[in-house]
């Protein structure tokens, strides 16, 4: 069965009604398709327009299928698609998202505990994907971070002076940077 194979929705006129045959065209269980909410429990009404697939339904279809061991009826296609997804988001996403924070904390002028709490878990955060994820380092895109941290600290306030260039130089002089200014206050290393 190809988790991608059109479904006509012509003649349903609920979500639920439409979620239901998705899901019993994909093999989904029929006790966890009726404990799916009910008409009055759903957002809007009236009638679903027709579409390709329910794209939720295929992916819980495929942990399923994993769950059960038939890994033979897998469609390779999508497995690959949530590995890659997961790869990027154990990865280079975390790295990024970590620095990012770590940056907007080193270089905004107003200290809060809450800006305190972000520095310390950001740094905690990017220490733990470095030590789970070694190759990270290899991979960060240190001046990508500070482009989109500038872009987004410039949009809080304009009259703020940075660097075009990022200031740190590795993910250890972040950290490193980070550790200090949690120890003496300093947000950005010395020119």
């Amino acid at each position: 069965m190809d988790d991608h194979d059109a479904i006509p929705y012509a003649g349903l006129t609920s979500i639920r009604a439409c979620t239901l045959a998705e899901g019993h065209r994909l093999g989904l269980p029929h006790d966890w398709l009726e404990n799916l909410p009910h008409a009055p429990q759903l957002p809007g009404s009236g009638a679903v327009a027709p579409h390709a697939m329910d794209t939720f339904l295929a992916w819980k279809r495929q942990e399923m299928l994993a769950r059960l061991g038939r890994m033979d009826e897998l469609a390779p296609a999508l497995v690959i698609e949530a590995l890659e997804e997961v790869a990027t988001a154990d990865g280079p996403d975390w790295v990024r998202d970590a620095a990012e924070r770590i940056m907007f904390a080193l270089v905004w002028p107003k200290r809060t505990e809450g800006m305190r709490l972000q520095l310390l878990t950001a740094t905690a955060d990017l220490e733990h994907c470095l030590r789970e994820s070694p190759s990270m380092h290899l991979f960060a895109d240190l001046a990508g971070c500070w482009r989109a941290t500038r872009d987004g600290v410039l949009r809080l306030d304009d009259t703020m002076r940075l660097p075009e260039e990022c200031p740190w130089v590795s993910l250890a002089d972040l950290i490193e940077a980070a550790e200090n200014s949690l120890a003496e206050r300093r947000y950005l290393p010395a020119a």
